[in-house]
């Protein structure tokens, strides 16, 4: 039991790590600057500074928050600076590139729904009127099922009335028959 709760627990922490590694990213600062905790991003702005930090000291590049900032970690601090700040490599060009993409996707997504949402609205009157044809037709196919289980029912009932008829009038047959063979033996 032990062993079982051991190996949920091993594959939970696994698990979690595999879907939630954060980007770590070794670079430096490009020039002297400061660290900011929050960005305004009516004005694309930084704010709150957090720590001052000097050209050539080692950071690390956690993630891209778009329009050319980046969450970074520095020495005990994680806070937002600007691409100026930073001396760019591959990976963090791919990062921003990863970025872009991902924008593009939910901005085609974003569109899809708009176009949608207007169709909708435009087309209102069509889309209810289809939906009532639709309706129809359902109602229709329901009343054909209902109208072909009925016959198939009346028919089944009548051949069932034809073979218990026929039952009945081969035992009559049968009867009657023996009553003239007793008759013609009688005479």
């Amino acid at each position: 039991m032990v062993r079982n709760i051991y190996i949920l627990v091993l594959t939970l922490l696994l698990c979690s790590n595999l879907f939630g590694q954060d980007v770590s990213i070794p670079t430096r600062f490009s020039q002297e600057g400061t660290l900011f905790r929050n960005i305004d991003k009516s004005v694309n702005e930084l704010t709150r500074p957090i720590t001052d930090f000097k050209e050539n000291q080692k950071c690390t590049v956690i993630a891209y928050l778009g329009n050319d900032n980046y969450k970074i970690q520095y020495k005990d601090w994680t806070g937002l600076v600007t691409i100026e700040d930073l001396v760019l490599n591959d990976e963090i060009e791919d990062l921003y590139f990863e970025f872009q993409d991902q924008e593009r996707e939910r901005r085609r997504k974003e569109e899809e729904e708009r176009k949608k949402r207007i169709y909708q609205i435009v087309n209102k009157d069509k889309i209810e009127k289809e939906k009532r044809l639709k309706d129809s037709i359902a109602k229709v196919e329901e009343a054909e099922r209902k109208r072909i289980a009925f016959e198939k029912e009346e028919a089944r009932k009548r051949a069932e009335a034809l073979k218990e008829q026929r039952r009945l009038d081969s035992i009559a047959n049968v009867e009657e028959a023996e009553r003239q063979r007793i008759a013609f033996e009688k005479e």
